[in-house]
C-alpha cells in the first residue's frame, strides 16, 4: 500500500479489521466509511497486490459512471489453470470475452481490490456481504436463483444486492492484480495467453 500512487487533494483513512469473518470485516468498514461520511471505499485483500496506479484508475472509471455501485480490479484464483474471478452471470463460469485495459459492466468480480460508491450502501438493506456456504440451504439467493447446496461468495452476494437495487456493477480490465497464495508462496496472475491479452487496444467505456 506504500507504493500505491494516491489522487491528490484526497483524505485517506485506513482500516484493518483482524481475527473476523470477512463477510463481517467488509461489513464493518463499509459502516465505518458512512460514519466518517467517506465518498469511496476501497478494498484491498492482505494477498492482493494492484497496480501502483490501481486507485487513480478505479476512481476515474466510476467518476465518469454514475450508474454504477462498485468497480472491481481483476485478479485470477489460486488454482492452475488460473482462472479471473470475474462472472457475467449466474452459474456460467468465468467470463474471458474482455480486452486487458478495458471498463466494461459485469454481474459480479471479486472484492479483492473493490472501490464502492459509499452513497449506494445507503440503498441497500443489511446484511450488504455475506458468505452463503453448502450446508446453509438458505433457499433464494436472488430472484430466480436458487442456491441450495451451492456456494456464494461474499463478492458475489454483494454485487448480486447492488444489481438488484439498479446500480451497475463495473470491471477494470486494466487494473490487473498479482494473487497471492500466502502458504506456498506462488504468485497467480491473468496468463498472457489469454484472451483478455489476445486484442489489448481498448478503452475505457
Amino acid at each position: 500500500m506504500q507504493a500505491i500512487s494516491w489522487p491528490a487533494n484526497v483524505s485517506v483513512m485506513q482500516s484493518v479489521v483482524a481475527d473476523s469473518p470477512v463477510d463481517k470485516a467488509r461489513e464493518l468498514i463499509c459502516e465505518q466509511a458512512l460514519i466518517v461520511g467517506a465518498p469511496y471505499v476501497w478494498f484491498v485483500d492482505d494477498d492482493t497486490v494492484p497496480p501502483t496506479a490501481a486507485l487513480r484508475m478505479l476512481l476515474h472509471a466510476l467518476e465518469q459512471h454514475p450508474e454504477a455501485g462498485a468497480i472491481g480490479g481483476i485478479y485470477c484464483i489460486k488454482e492452475e489453470p488460473t482462472y479471473p474471478l470475474v462472472f457475467n452471470e449466474f452459474g456460467n463460469g468465468p467470463f474471458w470475452d474482455w480486452r486487458a485495459g478495458e471498463v466494461f459492466p459485469i454481474w459480479a468480480v471479486g472484492t479483492g481490490c473493490m472501490l464502492i460508491r459509499t452513497e449506494a450502501l445507503k440503498n441497500l438493506p443489511k446484511p450488504w456481504f455475506k458468505f452463503i456456504d453448502m450446508a446453509s440451504n438458505e433457499g433464494v439467493f436472488s430472484e430466480g436463483l436458487k442456491v441450495n447446496n451451492i456456494y456464494v461468495g461474499e463478492d458475489v452476494y454483494f454485487c448480486d444486492k447492488l444489481k438488484q437495487a439498479g446500480y451497475k456493477v463495473l470491471a477494470h480490465g486494466g487494473v490487473l492484480c498479482d494473487h497471492w497464495d500466502m502458504q506456498t508462496g506462488k504468485c497467480y496472475s491473468l496468463p498472457k495467453d489469454s484472451r483478455p491479452y489476445k486484442d489489448s487496444d481498448a478503452t475505457e467505456s
